[in-house]
């Protein structure tokens, strides 16, 4: 599956322009960056894209995942790495079962990817 462009509304004009995509199954994509920076809704129109093309496709929105499994947590750098462990771990038990995971969030550091990336997996691991 490819896209040639993806029209994302609500996101600033210089966070995206055109995107191509070809996510093999069981695969993470990662959207980083700031908080408000559109992330979310990137993912949630990739998300919507890749449903309406056959694929099984989730969203995991750092947001939504501090009002649950992890609201214990709070931006410590330790908290924030726990944070990203967390979602991992979820991320990988989905790509487990041939789920696409797109996961949206505000991971600063290099060690921060680099604990998602192998939890996950190099190869599944897509940023």
């Amino acid at each position: 599956m490819g896209f040639k462009s993806l029209k994302i509304t609500g996101a600033r004009v210089h966070n995206l322009k055109n995107v191509d995509v070809e996510i093999p199954r069981d695969k993470l994509v990662v959207f980083t960056g700031l908080s408000g920076s559109g992330k979310s809704i990137v993912a949630a129109e990739l998300e919507r894209l890749m449903t309406e093309n056959g694929h099984f496709v989730t969203v995991l929105d750092g947001d939504n995942l501090r009002f649950g499994i992890n609201a214990d947590l709070g931006f410590s750098e330790a908290d924030r790495m726990e944070n990203v462990r967390r979602t991992a771990e979820i991320c990988r038990l989905m790509n487990n079962c041939a789920i696409i995971v797109i996961a949206t969030l505000v991971s600063p550091t290099e060690k921060m990817r680099t604990l998602a990336r192998s939890i996950i997996g190099r190869d599944s691991f897509q940023t």
